[in-house]
Formats: C-alpha cells, structure tokens, sequence
C-alpha cells in the first residue's frame, strides 16, 4: 500500500467527520441569517416596501412644501406690512428687510420653489441696495419685483 492509500485508510473516517462539521457549519450559518431575515418580511409583498417609501417620501415633500409656503407667507406678509410704515425711516426700513431676508433663508426650500426663494432674496437684494443708494429708479425696480412676485405666486396674497 502507497502512503496515500494508508493515509485515506486511518484518516478516512476522521476526513468525514470534518466534512460533515464543516457542511454542518455552513448550513446552521444559513438557517440562522434566514431566520434573521424572514421576520423583517413577515406579511410583506414584494415591492410593497419601496412603494411605501416612495409614499413617506412624497408625504415629507408635501409637508415641506406647506411649511415652506406657510413660513414664507407670514414672513412676507410681515415684512411687506411693516415696510408700509417705514418709507421714512430707512434704518428701520433696512433692519426689516435683513430680518426678513435671514429669516426666509433660514426657510427648508423645496426643490418645487427654488426659483421662488432666489426672486425673494434678489427682490430684497434689490431693495437693500435702492435703500442705501437712495436711488428712486431701483425703488421703483424693487416694487415691481414684488408686484411680479406676488402676481406669479398668488397664494402669498391669500
């Protein structure tokens, strides 16, 4: 008998019994991660999972969309209210169009009103600046930019 055959003969048993341990291992390690997975997807339909994020999804953007809308709103609202009164007073004039300015850029914008946030903000830009150079003809410029503003956004109006 060759070496190899001698070695199958006394080790023979000993190299099944590894086998079986290690098949053993495999299989236990399989059962148990499905048994961690199958309660995750208990009930559960295939694709149901991503329609449900897609609809959490949608339900975080229409909350966004209407805070956004309300918090803009009342900013504008107030600042546009206050400014009434203060065509005489430019620095309490300029303090108004700063709070309000920072206070609408602290504002979570919806990617649906983008473009909104950057007409606030330039208008007020504009403003600020018609302010400081006490030039009437960027005055003029400003309110026609709000007036464009509050025209194409007519829910600020409401």
């Amino acid at each position: 008998m060759s070496k190899s055959e001698l070695f199958v003969k006394y080790h023979g048993k000993q190299i099944i019994a590894a086998f079986i341990v290690v098949v053993a291992t495999i299989t236990w390690q399989v059962v148990r991660e499905e048994r961690a997975i199958n309660p995750k997807n208990t009930g559960a339909v295939m694709g149901e999972t991503a329609s449900n994020l897609a609809e959490e999804e949608q339900a975080k953007n229409k909350q966004l969309i209407v805070a956004y809308q309300a918090g803009l709103k009342n900013e504008l609202t107030d600042y546009l209210s206050k400014r009434a009164g203060l065509e005489n007073n430019k620095e309490a004039w300029q303090i108004a169009i700063a709070t309000a300015k920072n206070n609408i850029l602290a504002l979570s914008v919806p990617n649906d009103y983008k473009d909104l946030q950057v007409k606030v903000v330039t208008a007020f830009d504009l403003e600020q600046e018609a302010l400081r150079e006490d030039n009437a003809a960027k005055k003029k410029a400003a309110e026609d930019r709000w007036a464009e503003i509050l025209e194409q956004y007519f829910w600020l109006n409401k």
